[in-house]
């Protein structure tokens, strides 16, 4: 399984409960959006092996323009996942690979047969053993 490790948040960078300068509040009821934490990762190096064997280019990646990897909160499962130019690099190749297919809902997608022997043998990762710890599925996904 693939680790990345994270570079720890500074007092500074944490949320404060006290509210902002212009004295604004949210909405009476509205939902507080904390951000995901952290706001930036490190491959490891077991990572860096797995993901170098998997196809990716990590050190290409880390010298994109693009910010190479971060915590990006998805809005309707209010879950982080992993963002920026790693996160698009594995889309990118599940992809690829046939792994992965796009689903009939904006940015869903499905993870095939023959994605699941592969993210199993390659990563170690099961469907149901996922499903079983309420990690991955939800209702409104197409899986």
């Amino acid at each position: 399984m693939i680790k990345l490790s994270a570079r720890p948040c500074t007092p500074s960078s944490l949320p404060s409960d006290s509210p902002p300068a212009d004295g604004a509040r949210p909405a009476h009821g509205a939902a507080r959006q904390a951000p995901a934490r952290p706001a930036a990762f490190q491959v490891t190096e077991a990572g860096l092996a797995a993901l170098t064997a998997f196809g990716l280019n990590v050190g290409e990646l880390a010298r994109s323009r693009r910010r190479f990897a971060s915590a990006c909160l998805d809005w309707t499962e209010r879950a982080p996942h992993l963002g920026r130019a790693l996160g698009a690099a594995i889309t990118a190749r599940l992809l690829g690979l046939g792994w992965i297919e796009r689903g009939t809902r904006r940015r869903a997608v499905r993870i095939t047969r023959g994605g699941r022997d592969g993210l199993a043998a390659t990563f170690g990762w099961s469907l149901e053993d996922s499903l079983a710890a309420g990690v991955a599925g939800c209702p409104r996904c197409e899986l």
